[in-house]
């Protein structure tokens, strides 16, 4: 556990010093839209989406099936 917590705020130490870096206005293409944001913003909004996106995964995967009760007792 306590390895988990050190590899996760290491990770989340070295996210933090990539995003502060890039500071500068980025175009961006959104389908049929281009705007302009900063690059921290950017990567901020990647990185909430993949979070999301491995949250949403790891508990589709961890679901187990509902016990299925079978009528007329033991078979």
């Amino acid at each position: 556990m306590k390895l988990k917590l050190l590899f996760s705020l290491i990770l989340g130490l070295i996210i933090l010093i990539i995003i502060i870096q890039n500071v500068g206005d980025v175009p961006t293409k959104i389908l049929f839209w281009s705007i302009t944001l900063p690059h921290i913003f950017l990567l901020f909004i990647v990185f909430i989406i993949g979070l999301l996106i491995g949250i949403m995964l790891t508990g589709l995967m961890t679901k187990k099936p509902p016990k299925e009760l079978s009528e007329g007792g033991k078979e």
